[in-house]
């Protein structure tokens, strides 16, 4: 099977198999979905690498299995290469498991028909938004916007989750701990994600706010995909962890947890931040950032360089946080996000011009 071609979950273990490399599952989610896990062994310190907390976000994906098949490590490797299984497998995937019989729809008009005819229950409908329940599940759509050009994908629906809570808070009760599932991208064309081939999947939690599979660890009601990861990062203990995302933009950007008093973040986030740019590639700023999600990313976040944000409010690890900020807690924990809206073998080979510089490193120095 070729790379690119890897749709589902069992597509990639069967890719695995096809590459003789040896996996080993964590545990299965909510929806029946293994969480696969890769441990190598080496010398010295142990990196921990992860990717597909957001399923719309398949660079990441391709670029760890792209590292287990071509790099050779000399640090024991600890391998999460798929996050979120069930959301990866796209829309009409997810759908089809809620209804228990194969559906298929092109456009958001088919879709928004196809929600409504199909609901258990309409939670929320407004002019572009709608919001339904299907076999306990949540699924919305938003209708794309006029001015397509300033779309953040899945964030933008996001955000229009949670405003819709916070301004109706009796809808807070008819949803919180139910996992939801948004179209992956409604903005320009993002190669391998398209509007529904993958779908962006989360839960909302208690507060009535949509928690993704990259937040709530350490929390008293992780979603399986977040509690096999945090426990098999607490077993691990890794000094490093590099998680792959995807983000805004078409180039790169990195999000740490503790740049300012962690010297391990501050030294493997410079080298691959020199990497990239001495390939040429334009770093995305924090101002590009803001221009696609709103002017609350500049209050969020501290830049000491272009392209590397420091989250002001998490710089230690602490209750339902992020994974990176979680992980923090046992060494240097780097988030890389390649920009969505590059073409697709971009996209990876930023992730992996950006990994290879760290295990580089790690390999000359432990």
């Amino acid at each position: 099977m070729e790379l690119f071609e890897i749709r589902t979950v069992r597509d990639v273990m069967q890719w695995l198999d096809e590459q003789n490399i040896p996996y080993s599952s964590l545990g299965d989610t909510a929806m029946g979905d293994p969480i696969l896990a890769i441990e190598k062994p080496g010398e010295g310190a142990p990196v921990m690498i992860t990717a597909g907390a957001h399923a719309g976000e398949p660079a990441g994906v391709f670029a760890a299995l792209s590292i287990l098949r071509d790099w050779t490590c000399k640090n024991p490797l600890v391998m999460v290469p798929l996050r979120d299984p069930f959301g990866f497998q796209g829309y009409e995937a997810c759908l089809s498991h809620a209804l228990k019989r194969p559906v298929r729809f092109e456009t958001h008009a088919e879709l928004w028909a196809m929600l409504k005819d199909n609901a258990d229950a309409l939670i929320y409908e407004d002019g572009d938004f709608l919001l339904v329940e299907i076999a306990d599940i949540l699924f919305t759509n938003l209708l794309p916007p006029a001015d397509i050009a300033l779309y953040a994908g899945p964030r933008t629906v996001e955000q229009r989750v949670n405003r819709t809570l916070k301004e109706h808070p009796e809808l807070v009760a008819k949803t919180a701990g139910k996992r939801i599932v948004f179209p992956s991208n409604a903005g320009p064309v993002a190669e391998n994600v398209w509007d529904f081939y993958r779908a962006f999947s989360a839960e909302i939690t208690e507060a009535g706010i949509v928690a993704d599979m990259n937040r709530r660890f350490g929390g008293d009601d992780e979603p399986n995909e977040v509690r096999y990861l945090r426990a098999l990062c607490d077993r691990v203990q890794p000094p490093v962890v590099l998680d792959l995302h995807e983000g805004q933009g078409s180039s790169y950007y990195f999000f740490v947890p503790d740049y300012f008093g962690n010297r391990q973040i501050e030294k493997y986030t410079n080298i691959m931040h020199e990497t990239l740019k001495n390939q040429g590639e334009q770093v995305t700023t924090l101002q590009d950032v803001e221009n696609r999600l709103g002017g609350h990313i500049r209050e969020s976040f501290d830049e000491p360089l272009p392209g590397v944000l420091v989250d002001k409010g998490l710089s230690s690890p602490q209750k339902d946080s992020g994974f990176s900020t979680y992980a923090g807690r046992y060494g240097a924990a780097i988030t890389v996000e390649t920009g969505r809206w590059a073409p697709l073998e971009k996209r990876v080979r930023l992730h992996l011009l950006a990994a290879s510089a760290l295990l580089d490193e790690m390999g000359k120095n432990g």
